[in-house]
């Protein structure tokens, strides 16, 4: 794998300025419904970007850029959602006081958030008009 000096310009945790140029070519393996999923999300990104539907290709046909969907995941792991650097620093002090690895925390994370919207309701906190589940609140 490619090393890096210390003076590069590499981003890390909740940075937000541009990553190297420099890349590495790994192979892996992964589940049929990882990779489905990565296709999937890739598709989504592409039309919500304004791809239409006529140029996306058919499954098999012609891939997507899969690597840069990877990427986007991954990137999106590593620095907290390129949340500022502030933040990141107080999820870090959250993490490591809670003993947990990267993976373990962001699962407790969206653990937590789906303790308030089975509480609350889904989209509860978006604001407009209440949108708190029938039945949310009785004792």
């Amino acid at each position: 794998m490619a090393t890096k000096d210390k003076g590069s310009d590499v981003r890390r945790t909740g940075e937000t300025s541009s990553r190297s140029g420099e890349k590495t070519v790994l192979s892996i393996r992964m589940p049929m419904e990882v990779a489905t999923f990565i296709q999937e999300e890739a598709r989504a990104r592409a039309l919500a970007a304004g791809v239409s539907e006529k140029e996306l290709p058919e499954p098999g046909e012609r891939a997507l850029n899969l690597t840069r969907m990877v990427n986007t995941i991954l990137d999106a792991v590593r620095t907290y959602f390129s949340l500022p650097a502030v933040l990141v620093e107080r999820l870090e002090a959250d993490r490591k006081a809670l003993k947990l690895t990267r993976l373990e925390y962001l699962q407790h994370v969206v653990y937590m958030r789906s303790d308030a919207v089975m509480k609350n309701g889904p989209g509860f906190d978006k604001g407009g008009p209440s949108t708190t589940k029938p039945g949310a609140g009785r004792t």
